[in-house]
C-alpha cells in the first residue's frame, strides 16, 4: 500500500511540474504575440535553460527574439538545435539569411559535413526499416524451428541487416558549436599562455573534434587542431 502511494505521489509531482510548464509556456507565447519580447525571453530562457526543456515552436520564438535583439549568435544556435534534428530546408533558409546578413565564414559544407547531415535526417527512418527487416527475419526463423526445421529463412541478410543496425546507432556526429563572443581565441594549445591562432567572431560555427580536455574543446579549423575555451561555445545537441 505504501508503495502505491509513492508511486501515486511522484505521478502528482511530476503531473503538476508538466502542468505549471505548460501554463509557463503558454504566458511566454502570450507576451510574445504581444510583441513584449524581453519579458517573453524570461519565460523561454528559464524553460529551456533551467528546466531543460523545448519544443520546436519555442525554438522558433527564441530565435525570433534574438535576433531582434541582435544576438544572432543566439539565433543561429536555437535554428540549429532544430535543423539537427529535423534537416528543415525553411530552417536552413532562415540561418542562411543570418549567416549572409553577418557575414560568417565558418559555414561551407564539406562533402563529409553534407552526408552526415543526410545521415541524421534519415536515421531514425533508417532504423525502424532495418528493425523491422530484422524482426521480420527473426519471426519467421522462430516459425521454421517451432516446426521442427533448421531455420534458414535469409540468415546472411539477418546478420547483414543487424550489423548495419549497429554500425548506425554506434555512429557519433561530430558535436558543433556556436561561437556565443566576437573577439574569441582559438588557441594553437589547449592553454591560456598558448599563441592565439586567431581571433573569430560571434555566430560562427566550429566542429568539435574532442571535448575530453577540462575547461577546452578541441576544434578542427582548416583541418588542423585547434583550442577554444568551453565557456566560448554554445553546444548543438
Amino acid at each position: 500500500m505504501n508503495l502505491i502511494k509513492f508511486i501515486y505521489s511522484i505521478l502528482l509531482l511530476i503531473s503538476f511540474d508538466t502542468f505549471s510548464q505548460e501554463e509557463e509556456l503558454m504566458g511566454a507565447d502570450s507576451l510574445f504575440y504581444n510583441e513584449n519580447y524581453t519579458e517573453s525571453k524570461k519565460i523561454y530562457d528559464s524553460i529551456f535553460y533551467i528546466n531543460k526543456y523545448y519544443s520546436e515552436s519555442m525554438l522558433l520564438k527564441m530565435a525570433v527574439i534574438e535576433e531582434k535583439l541582435n544576438n544572432y549568435e543566439k539565433s543561429i544556435y536555437y535554428l540549429s538545435i532544430i535543423q539537427r534534428k529535423n534537416s528543415d530546408k525553411l530552417i536552413q533558409e532562415k540561418i542562411n539569411k543570418i549567416i549572409l546578413k553577418n557575414e560568417l565564414n565558418t559555414y561551407d559544407l564539406s562533402d563529409k559535413d553534407y552526408l552526415n547531415e543526410l545521415f541524421l535526417k534519415y536515421k531514425s527512418k533508417l532504423l525502424t526499416i532495418l528493425i523491422t527487416l530484422i524482426s521480420l527475419i527473426f519471426t519467421v526463423n522462430i516459425f521454421i524451428i517451432s516446426k521442427n526445421n533448421k531455420p534458414n529463412f535469409f540468415l546472411k541478410g539477418f546478420y547483414i541487416l543487424s550489423f548495419l543496425t549497429l554500425a548506425i546507432i554506434n555512429y557519433k556526429v561530430p558535436r558543433i558549436g556556436i561561437v556565443t563572443d566576437n573577439n574569441t581565441f582559438i588557441m594553437n594549445e589547449p592553454s591560456s599562455a598558448s599563441d592565439v591562432f586567431m581571433i573569430i567572431k560571434k555566430g560562427e560555427k566550429l566542429k568539435i573534434t574532442n571535448n575530453d580536455i577540462e575547461a577546452w574543446y578541441e576544434v578542427s579549423m582548416n583541418n588542423k587542431k585547434k583550442f577554444i575555451r568551453k565557456k566560448n561555445l554554445y553546444i548543438v545537441d
